[in-house]
């Protein structure tokens, strides 16, 4: 079998995994000298997928790391070129001061989109995104699935979104030196939640607790 794991989020990435080895695993920081950087990893995956056409193979399953993230932090990446100034606008007044007040913010963020700072070949096409779809984590998939079916040019069989904490979960578990029949991992993720989930065997797992 032949896995494409793909990570759109902070240090985006892609691995390549056939019959259970990893055999690339290329971080888009690399291609595009932006430190960790966030959002779609095109020219990671364009990586992967030159070996797969190189060794005239096929993908079986390309799966996203995530299921709820929304497009806002990908249409508007400020940690490619925030300064602590910035940092502090947004996360005082400027945005999310206006956002618990109610107040609107279209000013804030069309400003950001005007930042000549803000430079990167983001690759999605977010400037077709409506401002209601800006927290749509469906229409994020959809926007994903489809540039990645583009992109691979009939290469991959099967693409789904898998649940973030549960990838983290499986890796704690996998890469683990010690591997018992019954397991507990906890995940405690700043972004989304703490989640802790309990290993029955290597095959299943059972999600005993999820928070926020």
């Amino acid at each position: 079998m032949i896995y494409l794991g793909i990570n759109v989020s902070h240090n985006a990435s892609a691995a390549l995994m056939i019959n259970g080895e990893i055999i690339i695993a290329p971080q888009e920081e690399r291609f595009t000298n932006v430190k960790n950087f966030t959002g779609y990893p095109k020219k990671s995956i364009d990586y992967c997928l030159k070996y797969i056409k190189e060794k005239k193979l096929k993908i079986d399953v390309a799966a996203f790391t995530t299921i709820r993230m929304p497009i806002f932090p990908y249409k508007f990446p400020f940690t490619h070129f925030f300064n602590i100034e910035d940092y502090h606008n947004f996360y005082g007044e400027s945005y999310w001061g206006k956002k618990f007040k109610k107040e609107s913010t279209s000013g804030y963020l069309k400003k950001l989109l005007r930042d000549k700072r803000n430079k990167n070949d983001l690759y999605l096409p977010y400037h077709k995104v409506k401002k209601e779809n800006y927290f749509n984590a469906k229409f994020f998939r959809k926007m994903q699935k489809n540039f990645l079916i583009t992109q691979s040019n009939n290469l991959i069989k099967k693409i789904v979104f898998l649940d973030h904490h549960s990838c983290h979960a499986y890796y704690a578990f996998y890469s683990s030196k010690i591997q018992k029949k019954k397991s507990c991992i906890l995940t405690i993720d700043s972004w989304d939640s703490i989640d802790t989930y309990r290993f029955e065997n290597v095959q299943t797992f059972t999600v005993i607790y999820v928070g926020s």
